[in-house]
């Protein structure tokens, strides 16, 4: 049809239709397959099976509602023009959407050309810095705001040829309680440094109650055993997934509070994790470290940002 509408000289405008299969809400709709769900025991601090599901439907049903993507978009836009001056995000861009055509169901998008950031990865066209550009952007939604895509894995980024980051599929908008960005923060930044205490330090301000005397103690020797040999090593060595769980094991153990609320900002390092993974494999994690400060990223947004509004500075 555009070939049809480029030969009568009328201008064009490719988009993209989001639809297919609805998830069966209201028993509108029904899917020819069985879904299983394997219910875990909770650990300290988790959910109940009862819990666990409501949070899932929840999860789904705000991702069907493809009316949540516009929100999604508009509220990451809105907090990037607010502190363009405080920190600037060029390089960050959003595909237009017709508002006025779209509806739950149906999402009618510009069409993005532009090779994801899956892509990339598997030509190997995706550069160091890049990555460090696509950090810097991120980070500053995940540890200076408070809000950011919750679900920013290689397949809803695009980087167009003048290196600007398209963010796709905004339906899940996570936020981080100040303390848990902070704490997360101040962990990654003294451990990426080698200032192991202080990492260790920095986690602990999550806890409800600060551990003393035998608590500490074992809390300590638990996080010095882990991270044993850690600074310095290759992001191909060690599993940051697998090194996250039992950090946050030793965390609990201590008294720390993971509610779900800390969960999305973990999982969202960990897909930054694997983009380095594939990419740059020998990358060090300490080698992170000397790219980004707490300003550089942002991180001296939190607090600044009005009460009430957003992930609650």
């Amino acid at each position: 049809a555009s070939r049809i509408y480029e030969e009568l000289k009328i201008s064009c405008q490719p988009v993209a239709i989001n639809s297919g299969y609805v998830w069966p809400k209201k028993g509108q709709k029904g899917i020819n397959k069985v879904i299983t769900i394997s219910i875990l025991k909770p650990i300290i601090a988790g959910h109940s099976k009862e819990e666990f599901i409501k949070i899932l439907e929840n999860n789904i049903y705000r991702e069907l509602n493809l009316l949540n993507e516009i929100k999604g978009k508009q509220k990451l836009q809105d907090l990037a023009f607010e502190y363009k001056d405080k920190f600037p995000m060029p390089k960050l861009k959003f595909p237009k959407i017709w508002e006025d055509l779209s509806n739950e169901h149906v999402l009618v998008v510009e069409e993005i050309t532009s090779p994801t950031l899956e892509s990339h990865l598997n030509s190997h066209s995706l550069e160091w810095d890049d990555l460090l550009q696509l950090f810097r952007i991120h980070g500053a939604f995940m540890f200076g705001l408070g809000v950011f895509h919750g679900d920013l894995h290689p397949g809803n980024a695009m980087m167009d040829k003048d290196k600007n980051f398209i963010f796709i599929d905004t339906g899940a908008i996570c936020e981080a309680p100040n303390h848990v960005r902070k704490a997360l923060f101040g962990f990654f930044y003294y451990l990426a440094k080698g200032e192991l205490k202080n990492a260790f330090d920095a986690m602990l301000t999550m806890a409800e109650v600060t551990p003393t005397s035998k608590t500490l103690e074992t809390y300590y020797s638990s996080m010095y055993e882990l991270y044993d040999g850690f600074v310095g090593t290759s992001v191909s060595e060690v599993s940051l997934t697998e090194q996250m769980m039992k950090t946050v094991k030793a965390a609990v153990l201590a008294g720390c509070s993971f509610g779900a609320d800390t969960f999305p900002i973990i999982r969202s390092l960990m897909y930054m994790d694997g983009m380095v993974l594939k990419g740059y494999p020998p990358v060090s994690y300490t080698h992170l470290r000397a790219h980004e400060t707490p300003e550089h990223l942002g991180f001296r947004l939190v607090g600044e940002k009005k009460k009430g509004g957003g992930g609650g500075g």
